[in-house]
Formats: C-alpha cells, structure tokens, sequence
C-alpha cells in the first residue's frame, strides 16, 4: 500500500464537520444568534478534555438550535445516569444503575 497525502481541502472539510467550539466561543456565537442563548446553553452536550469544556459540532443546527437526537440522547443518558469515562468505549453505564435483569419464565 502506498501512502497518500491527505489534502489540505480535506483536512479543512474534517475540522468543519468535526467541530470542537469551546463553551466560551458557542455562548458567545449564540447570543449573538439569540437575545437569551441561556435556554440553549443548559442542553448542551459538553466534553470535559483537561481544564476545557468544548461542545461537539454534530449537536448543532443552523441558527443556534440543537439537534433534538442529540439533545434527546443526552437526557436518556443523564435520566439512566450513564456517565463517560475516559477511554475509548466513550459511554459506560454505572454498574449500580444498571436495570434488574427480567424475571425467568421457565
């Protein structure tokens, strides 16, 4: 296999759809999209990276509004208290939340 050189353009294309705005740059974006971003800004889903707090891009729609999947994932997560970790399996439930299996039958 030989190796190719990624292109700039592509690099660029991937930095757009994979967007990681701080918190301080999405509150900042939003009011000037909103008169009060407030609403908006208690639904975002956040990343906690080092000391940052950043908002994947993917939550969002044009003018300001959040994507209802997205959002919608989010509370499920938080309603099951389903928390992140850090490592590469992204969610993981606490084991103390996880439902009681179903009653046999046989």
């Amino acid at each position: 296999m030989t190796p190719q050189t990624i292109s700039d353009q592509t690099w660029a294309g991937i930095r757009t759809e994979f967007a990681l705005p701080t918190l301080a740059q999405v509150r900042r974006q939003l009011s000037e999209l909103m008169e009060d971003p407030e609403p908006v800004m208690r639904q975002l889903v956040r990343a906690f990276i080092d000391d940052g707090t950043f908002c994947p891009g993917f939550q969002f729609l044009p003018g300001g509004q959040l994507q209802p999947t997205v959002t919608g994932l989010s509370q499920r997560a938080m309603e099951l208290q389903i928390r992140t970790t850090n490592s590469p399996s992204g969610w993981s439930p606490r084991p103390g939340n996880l439902p009681a299996p179903a009653p046999s039958t046989t």
